[in-house]
């Protein structure tokens, strides 16, 4: 995968095997490169292509962008919706335990009626799976006891049921130790998961990493 940005003249030329950091110095730069990827996450227009074998593919589709890593939502509606998509399909090996499911419900519905002065009430108890899900607060579990395993979870989870093969990520650099980045990039690596960092300052470098520098006076250096 490429992805390019004429304003600045860039061409980030992804590989399986080592991690983007684009270091932008120039304050406004960040805040322009920043809010244009994240718009273009929400399948809005922006100055940011993203391609494969010289096709272009939709960012919102292929790209996921973490500003705060410490509002990292497992439970998002993309996800959720993932997930219920997922649960559904398995559930139709189980047909005949939802019909079990719903015919116990309505009788348990019957018996309450029956109890009280109406008899103008109804009710639907061919509920689908996804009723079932929303009715029991089907969801993911987002404990992680440290920072770094809510990031990989996230990634693992994100890339699995939604099919996300970069992750762009602002200043993480800020919040993890060295061997924290380390175990981030091997995870990866290993998963095959496209790691591209946005870094204010351009920080201690890694033999792993691929380094794009938009400097002060907004000038391309590649490392």
């Amino acid at each position: 995968m490429k992805l390019t940005n004429a304003k600045y003249d860039l061409l980030v030329d992804m590989c399986e095997t080592q991690v983007d950091v684009l270091v932008l110095e120039n304050a406004t730069v960040m805040s322009e490169i920043v809010e244009d990827l994240y718009k273009q996450t929400l399948g809005r227009e922006g100055s940011f292509i993203l391609s494969e074998d010289n096709k272009e593919i939709k960012i919102e589709k292929n790209l996921s962008l973490v500003i705060n890593p410490f509002a990292i939502d497992f439970n998002d509606k993309k996800i959720i919706n993932k997930l219920f998509e997922e649960l559904s399909f398995i559930g139709n090996e189980f047909v005949s335990e939802k019909m079990k499911i719903n015919s116990e419900i309505g009788q348990m519905l019957e018996k309450l009626i029956d109890n009280t002065h109406y008899d103008n009430i109804v009710y639907n108890v061919d509920c689908d799976w996804n009723s079932l899900f929303k009715l029991y607060g089907v969801k993911l579990d987002c404990e992680c006891n440290t920072l770094l395993e809510k990031i990989i979870s996230y990634i693992k989870i994100l890339s699995r049921l939604c099919s996300i093969r970069v992750f762009c990520f602002v200043n993480i650099k800020t919040f993890l130790e060295e061997k924290e980045i380390k175990q981030l990039y091997e995870m990866a690596f290993y998963y095959k998961i496209q790691l591209l960092l946005i870094e204010s300052n351009e920080g201690q470098h890694h033999t792993e990493e691929n380094v794009y520098i938009i400097d002060k006076d907004r000038c391309l250096i590649i490392k």
